[in-house]
């Protein structure tokens, strides 16, 4: 039911001259039963092949393209020509689903069935609950916190698809630079049109001051990539936050990033890359000095760069930033699949271990096990079903992995939910006991207990990463920072270097250590995930020399200095010497959280000379 009405879906938007035109008015010609399910398909699929397309400008080859992976009829084939022929040889006698099919077929089932089966009917053919709260919209939400208002159709597209579009012809124009002056020229007039265009949408939609803050952004834009000499990062990045607040002051749920990428390889060495976010839910914390705005935002854009992180924030913006969409994935592939009885989280990557892996086996256990205790005090016994439905999707997804190694590239799900359709081009290698599996797997994740479950444990991390973000906003408002710390400067860097300026490696790692300790002070019921999940930068050895490892060094230390804990050297010769960090993670974990959280406070003030100033989420 859903799959065939988002093939016409799909096959309509491949014929159409200007898809953004026309996907409103066809969304309202699908049943009203399923249009919400048809759009998530619709638009998943279409994103994926954004993202792994040879020609993600052309949009009606990226529709053909995500038709035939519905349709199971992809075969790898990226020619413009070659998919043009398979769509059409499959599409053309694709016939309209009936406008009201599901509807009736239920209201059908009402009159035959009776009141009582009705109701089984609908419980039945239900979509699934949503696993976060449902937040209305509200005028004051960037005032008083809650969900801003998304505002109409075309107010989306503008965020989704037109801002997204200029950035594009912008990358185009820096390019062009390195193609010679005439391509160069090209693309400054049709970046000129393009900018003009997106003004002019602006003008219409949200009037002329409005306007004048997104003016400045693609002024600057252009003349960054034009640019030989090192940008004005920090000029650009502040334009994008007046840019914000002008979104905000008009009340609507959208956020845009500014990433300024640097190469000293090519001549256009500056390129920018506007990211645009749906804004889920506005918070506030209270800190010493005022509140702190914290947004929860999921990704709007479909341009093929992104960040693996959590959440950010910049001292030139006003907010903190978790990503909604980021911390989902954390959770289903790391955390959620170690809750099943016997788990293990995979924090270490076993393959850089030298001789034997005992103490690998140990510390994983006993990670899953702090894991585990903590999600059952939130949800009860859902947290076993949780892990165990988690874990069996992962192992047979790295089954198949294994099995196409050098043949297929299997991706995984990156959220909770499990579309099976996005296997079809594997079904035929597949015995029928695996997709059956894959079907069951996937009926199991639309069970409202578990998503009911997800959703707490969810609610509670995502709180611990929005502190850790406030945090870094209370550490730029403060002189946390850059004051003098003996210690901190001895271990990782003065801020300040000898010609004046600042060492931003020190600034980053020192703003991460301030980061995680409060999040282990300032959450004891979390303390022993969190410790863990912080290990992760010395256990992974891919992860050395970063600034969270540094920082983490003297979190292990910190803490056993705190609570009398002896160990071995955590770091021999500029190597993190695992098996000495598994030792006394374990002595820290038999410590409650609270004990932790409170080791955790008093080694903040320790190494940063102050108290560690209090933080909480306004009611």
């Amino acid at each position: 039911m859903v799959r065939t009405r988002a093939l016409w879906v799909l096959a309509q938007l491949a014929r159409a001259e200007e898809p953004a035109k026309v996907r409103r008015s066809l969304y309202r010609r699908v049943d009203p039963a399923v249009r919400g399910r048809v759009r998530r398909r619709v638009e998943r699929l279409v994103a994926e092949q954004l993202l792994s397309s040879d020609h993600p400008d052309d949009e009606a080859h990226i529709h053909r393209q995500a038709f035939l992976v519905l349709a199971g009829l992809d075969d790898g084939t990226v020619d413009k020509a070659a998919v043009a022929e398979r769509f059409e040889a499959h599409a053309s006698e694709l016939k309209e689903p009936a406008a009201h099919g599901a509807s009736l077929k239920l209201g059908a089932a009402v009159l035959v069935l009776g009141g009582l089966l009705a109701v089984g009917g609908w419980w039945v053919l239900k979509p699934p609950a949503e696993l976060r709260e449902t937040i209305e919209e509200s005028n004051d939400a960037w005032r008083e916190g809650g969900r801003p208002r998304e505002g109409s159709a075309e107010v989306r597209e503008f965020f989704a698809e037109a801002l997204p579009g200029w950035v594009v012809w912008l990358d185009r124009l820096r390019l062009a630079r390195e193609q010679g002056p005439l391509q160069q020229g090209d693309a400054e007039q049709r970046l000129h049109q393009e900018s003009e265009i997106l003004l002019g949408r602006s003008r219409a939609l949200f009037g002329a001051d409005f306007t004048s803050f997104l003016h400045a952004v693609t002024d600057q834009g252009r003349d960054l990539v034009l640019s030989d000499e090192p940008p004005a990062a920090d000029s650009h990045i502040r334009s994008v936050d007046a840019f914000n607040a002008a979104i905000a002051d008009r009340g609507l749920a959208y956020y845009v990033d500014a990433e300024i990428l640097v190469s000293r390889r090519t001549h256009a060495q500056s390129r920018l890359v506007l990211s645009t976010f749906e804004v889920r839910r506005v918070r506030f914390y209270e800190g010493p000095d005022g509140p702190v705005r914290v947004l929860r935002l999921r990704r709007l854009d479909s341009l093929n760069h992104g960040r693996a992180v959590l959440g950010f924030t910049r001292e030139q913006v006003r907010d903190a930033l978790v990503l909604e969409s980021r911390v989902e994935h954390y959770m289903v592939e790391l955390i959620l699949p170690s809750l099943e009885p016997e788990g293990r989280m995979s924090l270490i990557d076993r393959e850089t271990v030298r001789g034997d892996h005992a103490w690998v086996d140990g510390i994983e256990a006993a990670m899953a096990e702090d894991a585990r205790a903590f999600a059952t005090a939130q949800v009860g016994e859902r947290a076993d079903a949780v892990g165990a439905v988690l874990a069996r999707r992962r192992r047979l997804i790295e089954e198949w992995r294994e099995r196409f190694e050098g043949d297929l590239i299997i991706a995984g799900p990156r959220g909770f939910d499990l579309d099976p359709d996005r296997y079809t081009a594997v079904r035929p290698r597949l015995t029928s006991a695996e997709w059956r599996e894959l079907e069951s797997i996937a009926d199991e994740l639309e069970d409202d207990s578990l998503r009911e479950a997800y959703a707490v444990l969810e609610a509670a991390f995502t709180d611990s990463v929005e502190r850790h973000e406030a945090q870094h906003r209370l550490d730029f408002g403060s002189g946390t920072l850059r004051d003098a710390a003996p210690l901190l400067d001895e271990r990782l860097g003065p801020i300040r270097l000898p010609e004046g300026g600042r060492d931003r490696r020190a600034w980053h790692r020192r703003a991460e250590l301030s980061a995680y300790l409060s999040e282990l002070a300032r959450s004891p019921e979390l303390a022993r995930v969190n410790l863990a999940l912080i290990g992760q930068h010395l256990y992974l050895a891919r992860a050395w020399g970063t600034a969270e490892s540094t920082g983490t060094v003297l979190i292990f230390e910190g803490l056993a200095r705190q609570l009398g804990v002896e160990h071995e050297p955590l770091v021999v010769a500029r190597r993190v010497q695992r098996q000495a960090l598994a030792a006394l993670h374990l002595e820290l974990r038999e410590r409650s959280g609270e004990e932790l959280s409170a080791a955790a406070t008093a080694l903040w003030a320790e190494l940063f000379g102050r108290p560690l100033p209090p933080l909480s989420l306004r009611d």
